[in-house]
């Protein structure tokens, strides 16, 4: 089975995402596809791997960009591990919902662009305005307070459209 060779496939994946240059326009699609692999290690490997660690690793290399194709699927494995695991990338006490805000501020506004610009599908967008409405009537205001101050006053104004469309 793959969970065998998981520990080395992890290694390999951040050896191409922590390499010097891996952002630089050569390396650019090498990085946004190692970055969707781990993605698709800690959806569908979890039990192989530890999730504390790897999934905020992975969080903090979003959004992909540059590859809207594999924006687009990264974006919407974003949605589904936090429909599916939100404890797991949150963390514990939430720690890591400021960066998750500020992925969905990058992404919620493309969602209305055409397919090649677009870095996330109108229906996923759709799931992305759910879960912060949600969040917004169920985490304590301080939590939301904290997420929200990270993200500059454009980015609050662009995802309010967003999430007012």
């Amino acid at each position: 089975s793959f969970s065998n060779y998981v520990q080395h496939a992890l290694q390999a994946l951040a050896s191409v995402i922590q390499a010097p240059g891996s952002r630089d326009d050569e390396n650019i699609y090498a990085f946004e596809n190692a970055v969707c692999a781990l993605g698709k290690m800690c959806e569908f490997q979890s039990s192989s791997l530890d999730a504390k660690v790897i999934l905020p690793s992975w969080l903090a290399n979003l959004p992909l960009t540059e590859d809207k194709v594999e924006a687009r699927n990264v974006h919407a494995q974003l949605m589904r591990l936090l429909e599916t695991n939100a404890t797991a990338l949150l963390g514990a006490s939430q720690e890591h919902l400021p960066r998750v805000v500020s992925v969905l501020a990058d992404v919620l506004p493309t969602s209305g662009l055409s397919a090649k610009l677009r870095l996330v599908e109108p229906e996923v967008a759709a799931r992305m305005k759910n879960f912060l409405l949600q969040i917004q009537s169920s985490l304590p205001q301080e939590k939301l307070a904290a997420a929200w101050s990270v993200l500059s006053a454009e980015k609050q104004a662009a995802l309010q459209n967003a999430l007012a469309s």
